[in-house]
């Protein structure tokens, strides 16, 4: 049994990224060896891989990349697996919750990060040479950072909005794709012109701005924008905002449907 200093004010990947950090510090033992072209997966949480094929579907992307995973934190894990997740060569870091874990682990046991996701062929092209390249030099790396826009605005979870961009600029070569990040904005994943979004009003003003062309978020969001304002809208749903009203729609993160959202945004 763990104590944690929360107060419930705070957000979801906050309490999450505490809990993984205590159940690391408690029970991973010091690694024995490396184990050649293995990684832990960090961040997958249920509130950010829904109920569809995002959190079993990226294990075997991973394999068929020839890599083999000890601990998948938090989804399918064992204890088991976390004692060993020290001999891992890298560390996937797939949401804002997974952070913490991943730098622990870097400073602890020196295994560096990769930070992203597939996102359609693009980005897993991007993921899978950002690991390859983390795997021959030792150095942490987050995916989609660079942004000289906003053209098109993503608004929803960071890492899940850093991916999609890093993939737009895979598929067209652009970057003009701003992230609001509805669960706080950590520095360490932002790009110059990404917004921090605590308030309703915040919100509002974004949807209706008129600087945006594409708006990509939760369909929750998508009655706030006034009528008389044209904005191409794109559903992407995420359970930490609207539950269970759309988590049947949450979008597979690699598939065809996200290579035709991509496709669309940059024509």
């Amino acid at each position: 049994c763990f104590g944690l200093d929360t107060n419930g004010l705070r957000l979801y990947n906050k309490g999450i990224a505490m809990a993984e950090l205590a159940i690391a510090e408690r029970f991973i033992r010091e690694p024995r060896q490396t184990k050649a072209r293995s990684l832990n997966i960090l961040g997958l949480t249920p509130l950010d891989f829904s109920l569809n094929a995002n959190a079993t579907q990226l294990p075997h992307l991973l394999k068929s990349w020839g890599y083999s995973l000890i601990a998948p934190f938090d989804m399918g894990n064992t204890l088991e697996q976390t004692a060993q997740a020290g001999e891992a060569q890298v560390n996937l870091v797939v949401s804002q919750a997974g952070l913490a874990l991943a730098q622990y682990l870097e400073s602890r046991y020196h295994i560096p990060y990769v930070a992203g996701l597939p996102m359609g062929s693009p980005g897993a092209q991007v993921l899978r040479i950002a690991l390859q390249q983390t795997m021959q030099d030792g150095i942490s790396r987050i995916i989609g950072k660079n942004s000289s826009g906003q053209r098109i605005l993503f608004i929803g979870e960071q890492l899940q909005g850093n991916a999609w961009r890093a993939a737009y600029a895979q598929k067209t070569g652009r970057t003009d794709v701003c992230i609001a990040c509805l669960y706080g904005c950590d520095e360490q994943l932002a790009a110059p012109g990404d917004l921090d979004v605590q308030e309703e009003e915040q919100i509002m003003q974004l949807l209706n701005s008129g600087q945006h062309e594409i708006i990509i978020t939760d369909p929750l969001l998508q009655p706030c924008i006034k009528a008389a304002h044209t904005v191409q809208f794109h559903a992407f749903p995420h359970i930490g905002l609207s539950s269970k009203l759309y988590w049947d729609a949450v979008p597979v993160f690699y598939s065809t449907a996200m290579d035709e959202l991509l496709e669309c945004c940059g024509s």
